[in-house]
């Protein structure tokens, strides 16, 4: 197979659900000289579903290497760099990401997580309040995305109702109610 049908055959068992074979087709199209940006890219997508953020975030780093003109690489990177617990690495990836496509909410979303985990409730709140009611329909795609942000989501959410022992984030009860039953989670 020629590199470029091998990168196809990637994007097909990946949208397929196949994403372990999904990987191994595209480790095998970067080899045979597939377009290196796209294949680093669908490969990274591959590895945070395996939940393989370290091995991911190389593969974004790498993508943006080669063209750092768009967003979608430093927002996966910065999702996998959230997921390691790198919150600083990922509020950079996010800003960057918002600086190159304004209303990416996910992105503002994510880093309003990071920020609230880093201690700074006053960011967190600027970007997770003016989107709370624009994410009720799809937070729990969000959530759920890599199967890892729920952890996330619900540390931020204990700080913005003041349970945790860092500065609070100011939500009003409603909106953290509201951010709880996307979580499915009860009331602490």
């Amino acid at each position: 197979m020629t590199a470029a049908e091998l990168f196809q055959e990637g994007q097909t068992l990946l949208l397929d659900g196949k994403v372990r074979e999904a990987e191994e087709v595209f480790t095998k199209a970067i080899d045979a000289g597939a377009d290196p940006y796209m294949a680093h890219l669908s490969r990274g997508v591959c590895r945070m579903h395996l939940k393989q953020p370290g091995p991911a975030a190389e593969d974004f780093t790498r993508a943006i290497g080669l063209n750092a003109s768009g967003y979608r690489p430093f927002y996966y990177r910065g999702m996998a760099r959230m997921i390691e617990g790198n919150a600083a690495g990922a509020i950079e990836d996010l800003t960057r990401v918002l600086e190159m496509k304004t209303d990416h909410v996910q992105a503002q979303f994510a880093r309003g997580v990071c920020y609230s985990t880093t201690g700074h409730p006053e960011e967190a709140a600027s970007d997770i309040k003016p989107l709370i009611p624009l994410m009720e329909q799809n937070v729990q795609q969000f959530v759920d995305e890599y199967g890892i942000m729920r952890t996330q989501m619900s540390k931020a959410l204990a700080q913005f109702s003041g349970e945790r022992k860092t500065p609070e984030v100011h939500l009003t009860d409603e909106e953290i109610e509201t951010i709880r039953d996307w979580l499915g989670e009860e009331e602490a």
